[in-house]
């Protein structure tokens, strides 16, 4: 999507370009009154893929740490 609006295609078709954002949300089991996980998303914005979900626990707050900085985003 975001590659045919700028002309990007021959860079993304040959996987050298990357734009990935990050998102750290919170869950609530049903009834709680505070946080039971926190949800940590990765996604690529050229292709509209998600890279890597993490969830954890309330104890884990935001942080870069929690993802892999690695091209296939994999630990």
């Amino acid at each position: 999507m975001l590659s045919g609006v700028f002309g990007l295609h021959q860079v993304v078709d040959s996987g050298s370009l990357s734009f990935v954002i990050i998102d750290g949300s919170t869950v609530q089991e049903p009834g709680a009154t505070e946080t039971t996980y926190r949800l940590h998303i990765a996604i690529d914005l050229i292709s509209l893929t998600l890279r890597q979900v993490e969830v954890s626990t309330d104890k884990i707050g935001e942080s870069l740490t929690i993802m892999c900085w690695n091209r296939a985003m994999s630990c």
